[in-house]
């Protein structure tokens, strides 16, 4: 009897999902057949929800936003096209690239076929959480409400959106269906063959998203799945396998593909030098609780699934509640193994895998809460006795919570875009025109890069910060993107990334000058201190000389297999006297001290070391010749080093300014810079010379914007490299090395 009564109440359950079609003649029959079933109308208010942020996404340019542009530059391949020649696609999943190229067939233009697949995304998306809360909650209305607390409450799907996580939604949409189809499969009264291979069929698309998401989304639709298979054993494994078997040898397939294929592949995602210092687990829970609506969905939603399954548990019912907290246990639990173990994975990414169930949770309490409301209005005076009532308290909360989540989506739009996409999209045009054949790389920033490479299939040459980048080819390309548009020579190690800033001529001799010391903090190197020419100063018996008054007379390198230096010579006439300034800089391999001597035979010297722009001592400890010297925070701490001057006579003091040093008795100091705060290592033991950089990349040509204060400086340097300014572009400078090509 019992048996009989849980097949009819599964039987009721499941009407929803089996909608019965009307012939094609009669329309109106099929109107009235859709108006009475009870998913219809929860289903057209989640695509009204998804309509209205795809037409906020619509009217949003896209061109040169986070990493839409990469994957504009992955779909060149899919279509026979070129790609940058340092870029391996094949290292990425095929699917969201293939996608796009399909889509890229029947629409040309790049910013309007990106805009095509993010719509496409963001409405498979809302429709995968109304799927999977429909199934879960027993209740379509549950599904209409799980895709508004993802959409409209929380703000980390929008975000992901906003940036151009598409590999890692398309992912997460799979995840969905896989999670949904498996408790389909599970509760239904018939073999459900079709339901157990949806479910296997969108966890392998999962897996041919996104590897990050995978690695945690194969475990979690195996462990639902599984669930799922031991509650049928009652039927027997023999008649299980009958229907069941082509699921149970796509989760094995996948099993042994996570093993072998995503594992090593994900290997690069979890030995970033600067994701725990910068994108740690604090990152992702000061993200998760900085927004409180967030955080009220994830404290509703776990409270909301205990109970569910204490519930279950004491009916010795286990269901859709204790699936839907092994879908919540393997996503926490990965997170919290990779904070333990110490993986230096991209925390931030795990935001909306770890928010996902809970999102079903939540949805499930405001659908009982619905219930429980519609019920009190039946008892009050009839009114609860309308079907219409649950959804219309749906659209009343889609109506008030839609417009701070579109603003809130548009702001983190800005905050990913760049500043004028039109100007970049022309500018990105004449570049490619302009340079025809000479497939040499293009000097720019990171977005503009990244949106220059996605059209053109062109090389760019950009820096961007480590703990963005998951291969090492791509760090050492920062550096030397970052050398060429900020440096006139540098010196780098494990450590250390040590900048001059400015040259000066005399006669035929240049020599750089103007010091910037940046130090491997968290993995990431960070500008901290500087010392200016002008800040250094000879004392003679009759005058006080800086050093920005000399002119210099030398400039040595020298590079070995376990040390690398950089040496200067200066010369002033003062009078009938010459005054004479030798500058060192030298670095050893994996030494975590940089050693700077500088001599004024003859004279005294006095320096000062004063943090850079944006930056502030925090604290200074001085104790005789040494300091330990703390900045403003970046990343989980404070960046800190250690001064120490060698000789006795030498005085180091903390000031407003920064430190200062001075030889009281000697003509020269000798610095020892010690990083503290190190993390492992991108880059390795080199002297840097911009223009040896350019001829090893080929840069043809450069994209600065206009807007950016350091512009003039950015192109002074480039013009003592060899490049002229050929054409302003709306906020834009496009410059060609050489001869400028004529224009297209």
């Amino acid at each position: 009897m019992i048996e009989r009564v849980a097949l009819t109440t599964a039987g009721v359950r499941d009407r929803w999902l089996r909608p019965r079609l009307a012939p094609a003649s009669d329309r109106a029959a099929a109107a009235a057949r859709l108006a009475s079933e009870t998913w219809a109308l929860p289903l057209l208010l989640t695509l009204a929800v998804a309509a209205g942020i795809g037409f906020v996404s619509a009217i949003t340019p896209i061109s040169g936003r986070g990493d839409f542009g990469q994957w504009l530059m992955t779909s060149r391949y899919y279509l026979g096209q070129g790609v940058p020649s340092y870029r391996v696609v094949t290292d990425l999943p095929p699917l969201v690239p293939a996608l796009l190229a399909v889509i890229r067939i029947g629409i040309q233009d790049p910013a309007i076929a990106l805009q095509t697949l993010n719509i496409l995304v963001l409405l498979g998306l809302a429709l995968s959480f109304f799927a999977v809360g429909a199934v879960l909650l027993e209740d379509p209305h549950g599904g209409l409400l799980s895709a508004v607390v993802a959409f409209l409450v929380t703000d980390r799907f929008l975000e992901l959106a906003a940036f151009g996580g598409l590999l890692q939604s398309v992912s997460i949409l799979f995840i969905n269906l896989a999670v949904a189809a498996f408790a389909r499969a599970g509760t239904a009264r018939e073999r459900s063959t079709r339901w157990w291979t949806l479910g296997s069929g969108s966890l392998a698309l999962a897996a041919l998203a996104h590897v990050g998401t995978a690695i945690i989304g194969i475990p979690i639709g195996i462990s639902v799945a599984v669930f799922f298979l031991l509650k049928k054993r009652r039927l027997g494994w023999r008649r299980i396998a009958s229907f069941a078997w082509p699921s149970v040898v796509v989760l094995a397939a996948l099993a042994i593909y996570l093993w072998v294929v995503l594992l090593p592949a994900g290997r690069d995602y979890v030995t970033n030098p600067a994701s725990l210092g910068y994108r740690g687990p604090g990152r992702l829970l000061s993200g998760l609780f900085s927004f409180w609506p967030t955080t009220v969905v994830m404290l509703v939603g776990g409270a909301a699934i205990v109970l569910g399954v204490v519930g279950e548990l004491m009916r010795r019912t286990p269901g859709l509640r204790v699936a839907l907290l092994l879908w919540a246990g393997v996503a926490w639990g990965a997170l919290l193994y990779a904070s333990v173990t110490g993986a230096s994975t991209d925390y931030p990414r795990f935001a909306t895998l770890v928010i996902a169930p809970l999102v079903i949770g939540a949805a499930g309490a405001l659908t009982w809460l619905a219930q429980a409301l519609r019920t009190y209005l039946r008892e009050l005076a009839g009114l609860g006795r309308s079907p219409l009532v649950i959804p219309i308290g749906a659209a009343a909360l889609i109506l008030v919570m839609s417009p701070f989540a579109m603003l809130r989506y548009q702001t983190q739009m800005s905050v990913y875009g760049t500043r004028d996409p039109d100007s970049l999209s022309a500018a990105v045009r004449y570049l490619d025109q302009a340079l025809g054949s000479d497939r040499g790389a293009v000097l720019t920033s990171v977005r503009d890069g990244k949106w220059f490479e996605g059209v053109t299939g062109r090389d760019a040459l950009f820096s961007q910060p480590v703990r963005y980048a998951f291969r090492p080819i791509e760090w050492k390309r920062s550096i030397d993107a970052d050398a060429i548009l900020r440096t006139s020579a540098a010196l780098t190690n494990e450590f250390f990334f040590v900048k001059f800033t400015a040259t000066a001529t005399s006669g035929t001799v240049t020599a750089p000058r103007g010091l910037v010391i940046a130090a491997n903090h968290g993995g990431e190197f960070v500008d901290l201190l500087q010392i200016q020419a002008s800040d250094t100063k000879i004392t003679t018996t009759a005058s006080v000389v800086s050093v920005a008054e000399a002119g210099p007379k030398s400039v040595t390198t020298k590079i070995g297999p376990q040390e690398a230096s950089i040496r200067t010579t200066w010369s002033h006439a003062a009078g009938r006297a010459a005054i004479s300034y030798d500058q060192t800089l030298t670095l050893l391999k994996n030494g975590s001290t940089l050693a700077i001597t500088a001599s004024a035979p003859g004279n005294h010297l006095q320096t000062q070391l004063r943090p850079v722009g944006g930056m502030a001592l925090t604290s200074a400890h001085v104790t005789g010749q040494e300091a330990d010297v703390c900045l403003t925070q970046i990343g989980d701490r404070e960046p800190c080093l250690r001064i120490w001057a060698s000789q006795p006579d030498v005085v180091v003091a903390a000031s407003d300014r920064g430190l200062s040093v001075e030889s009281r008795t000697s003509s020269t100091i000798r610095l020892y810079v010690t990083d503290l705060t190190a993390g492992p290592p991108s880059v390795g033991l080199e002297v840097i010379d911009p223009r040896n950089l350019v001829a090893q990349y080929r840069v043809s040509a450069a994209l600065l914007s206009l807007t950016d204060p350091i512009f003039p400086a950015r192109r002074q340097r480039l013009e003592a490299l060899g490049f002229r300014v050929a054409h302003m572009i709306g906020t834009y400078a496009v410059l060609f090395r050489g001869a400028s090509p004529a224009p297209p």
